[in-house]
């Protein structure tokens, strides 16, 4: 569905950190502190990764040894401030080559024009006296692509993700909005595949160094005195504060102006206790600065205590911190790769029909049926392999479970006495499809085995119940495995099925059938292994067009159309039969067509009916799974060239009695 609206796509969550050694308090005051509170304020069904941006570092030059250390480090250290795998993905940004795909595309729509009016190049170029524009730099300069196009990069992580919101400082406004402007361009050029990411402005502290407290505190500064990093001994914590650049002037204020190295302070201390600046200058206002450093000192020591603490503790379990980042970059594919595949959802329903030969036994017919399990499974398309199944029972309302039909799908009443209604059912579906596919911008199409399922059934049941199904339910794209498998049949005309039953095509061809059948999960399943078996032989016209019922109520309403399709009737229908059937609903046909079978002897059981207005067609179509007589009848959009083509078969229905 890559039309999804903005409001469709999942709350999401995206940022980044390189792996450029040990964070020091500035990064985690004003980042990872708040990316582990991040995680308490979202809901469940947000989503969080948190990436390790290792080759946005490659853009100056890196030991390999070094980097890959730092990268591991990084990891540790993001646990042990708090990020939980359990509610974030942590992740290496290049390992899932995704984000160099996706980057590449976006080159080829970013304009050079604003990447070279942003900030942080802008501060490169200065640097360079000789350099005024792109075309002035040399080999010698130091200033490569990678530096002018990161942002680009940066883009794409933001937008491979979808993320709806991203946590940034002050320094990074720009380039959430260049992501945000590629990203509006991309979709008035390819429809609505990406949402514009919103600002996450979170109450993250600037700490500045403790040496120039002009300047942001950096890993690059190379005096270690000038930061405290995360790793820092209590001692050493203790050294650096007190030999901490201050000034002469009695008391404690915050004045980042004219005492900006007191005000660095007062600042650190507000983050680590999470008092108000106001709060702290109150309390500290006639004390000397040495007193004030002591304090300092000891709150950091007792909130990185924790930190160290678990971080020794994660250094010593031996390849946890390789199993995190294996299952990190499991699932940012997942979610990367989704963005491009398409699923395919094989869906099976059991009912309460009943098909017990014996007369005296209590009948439960096809068309007033009840869907009693509602299973399906969902299937990457480029691997075939099944990435999520589900199964839920369905509480009949108003047909009875009988003893054959519990010998046929083996569901007993105690497996229903407390299960959810339709609706339930349908809504579990829905969740799954809106969270993991329609908010990854994949497309999806449903697998049966047969359609009546899916364009009789369900319409009938959600109708007689009062339920809106979906779009996509509605009006489904889908694969009938019976026509997919005459399909293939055109290419081994050798091969003959008795029955084109699951069980049959499994013996044929030999594959496994998950059991027992008549389940509509194992039922599922086992279509999966008939999907892969078909799709193995490659044949061009086998599983490659899906049957687009959308597109052709879109059709409909696109002509005008007064015609319609009409499939399952008995085969002794008479025209006055119909016309009493279409007035039940309010509308009158004015002509209507049976088609002949390719020997002229009998009908086929469909046929056409055409309307003197596109709203009475319409209409009809609500129509659909409505009994007539002991038949449900399928009622579908059609054409006026469809009746031209099928001119030649065509012929009245018997008109039959007026009673």
């Amino acid at each position: 569905m890559s039309n999804a609206k903005e409001s469709s796509f999942t709350p999401s969550i995206f940022s980044g950190i390189q792996p450029t050694g040990m964070p020091h308090i500035g990064n985690y005051l004003g980042t990872l502190k708040q990316w582990v509170a991040l995680q308490k304020d979202v809901s469940a069904s947000d989503r969080i990764l948190y990436c390790i941006v290792d080759l946005h570092a490659l853009t100056i030059p890196q030991d390999p040894v070094k980097l890959f250390h730092n990268k591991r480090e990084m990891a540790l250290i993001l646990m042990a401030c708090g990020i939980d795998p359990q509610k974030s993905v942590i992740f290496v940004q290049s390992k899932v080559t995704a984000h160099t795909e996706l980057s590449w595309i976006l080159n080829c729509i970013a304009p050079v024009g604003q990447l070279s009016r942003m900030t942080q190049w802008k501060a490169k170029i200065a640097q360079y006296k000789n350099v005024q524009s792109i075309e002035d730099i040399g080999v010698s300069s130091g200033l490569c692509l990678g530096l002018l196009a990161y942002p680009i990069l940066q883009a794409a992580d933001v937008l491979l993700y979808k993320a709806t919101q991203v946590p940034v400082g002050d320094d990074q406004v720009q380039h959430i909005e260049l992501a945000r402007d590629i990203a509006h361009k991309f979709n008035s050029q390819f429809g609505e595949i990406f949402p514009l990411p919103q600002f996450l402005f979170t109450p993250a502290k600037r700490i500045l160094s403790l040496r120039h407290p002009t300047q942001k505190m950096s890993k690059s500064d190379p005096s270690d005195s000038a930061r405290i990093n995360l790793n820092d001994p209590p001692t050493l914590i203790a050294s650096k504060i007190k030999k901490s650049t201050t000034d002469s002037i009695r008391g404690i204020t915050y004045d980042p102006e004219s005492r900006p190295a007191v005000s660095n302070l007062v600042t650190i201390y507000s983050a680590v206790t999470n008092l108000p600046v106001e709060q702290v200058v109150e309390e500290y206002k006639n004390s000397d600065i040495s007193t004030f450093k002591t304090v300092v000192t000891d709150a950091l020591i007792h909130e990185l205590y924790p930190i160290q603490n678990t971080y020794e503790k994660l250094k010593n379990e031996k390849n946890y911190v390789e199993q995190v980042l294996e299952q990190g970059v499991h699932r940012a594919n997942e979610i990367a790769q989704g963005t491009m595949e398409q699923v395919l959802i094989v869906i099976d329903f059991e009912a309460t029909c009943d098909e017990n030969p014996n007369p005296q036994a209590l009948q439960v017919t096809k068309e007033t049926a009840e869907i009693i399990e509602f299973a399906w499974v969902v299937v990457d398309t480029s691997t075939l392999e099944v990435v999520y199944q589900h199964s839920q029972y369905v509480k009949p309302e108003n047909t009875t479970l009988t003893p054959f039909c519990t010998q046929l799908t083996n569901i007993t009443w105690d497996k229903l006495e407390n299960a959810g209604t339709l609706k339930d059912a349908i809504i579990a579906l829905d969740n799954y499809i809106q969270s993991y596919i329609v908010s990854q911008g994949k497309n999806f199409c449903f697998c049966t085995h047969g359609a009546w399922d899916l364009r009789i059934q369900l319409p009938r049941e959600a109708r007689d119940k009062h339920i809106e199904l979906p779009s996509y339910l509605a009006h489904c794209r889908m694969f009938d495995l019976k026509q997919e498998y005459q399909r293939w049949q055109v290419h081994h005309p050798d091969v003959v099925l008795k029955s084109q039953s699951l069980g049959e095509m499994c013996s044929v061809f030999d594959l496994q059938v998950v059991g027992p059948q008549h389940s509509g999960l194992n039922d599922s399943l086992t279509m999966v292994n008939i999907i892969r078996y078909f799709c193995s032989f490659g044949h061009h016209d086998v599983f490659v067009n899906p049957i687009d019922t959308n597109a052709d109520l879109n059709q409909f309403k696109k002509e005008q159309s007064k015609v319609i399709h009409l499939a399952g009737l008995p085969h002794d229908v008479t025209q006055h039969e119909l016309e009493a059937w279409f007035s039940g609903q309010g509308v009158r046909p004015t002509t209507l067509w049976m088609i002949r079978t390719l020997d002229q002897q009998k009908p086929s059981g469909t046929g056409f009916g055409i309307f003197a207005t596109h709203e009475d067609a319409m209409a009809c179509l609500e129509m659909n799974g409505r009994t007539l007589g002991d038949r449900a009848i399928e009622v579908s959009p059609s054409s006026e060239r469809v009746i031209e083509v099928a001119g030649t078969i065509l012929a009245p229905f018997p008109v039959g009695s007026c009673e």
